[in-house]
């Protein structure tokens, strides 16, 4: 029995979709009023669809991917500026989302 998968793929329907490797899009620069319309606010803290969490508008910024790391938190106790009633709900948010 043949199946789509049996028939060769016309790969040159796609060619409009090719993406060029040579050719690198650059990061937008951090804007906490645009890059984080879809974050969810606790206290100063935003917390990002992807974990990341931002303090005061981006003066600290702790990424979702090492919030499962010991040290940095350790780190963070030495800080005296963090209100931690507003730290733990936001650090548990980001921990959500990712």
């Amino acid at each position: 029995m043949k199946s789509e998968f049996d028939e060769p793929m016309d790969f040159e329907k796609f060619e409009k979709y090719r993406i060029d490797p040579n050719k690198r899009c650059p990061a937008p620069p951090f804007d906490p009023q645009t890059r984080n319309r879809r974050a969810k606010t606790i206290g100063k803290w935003k917390v990002l669809l992807n974990g990341d969490m931002f303090y005061d508008e981006g003066r600290y910024e702790i990424t979702g991917d090492c919030l499962m790391e010991d040290d940095w938190i350790v780190h963070l106790f030495e800080k005296g500026w963090i209100d931690w009633n507003e730290f733990i709900p936001a650090y548990f948010q980001a921990l959500k989302n990712i």
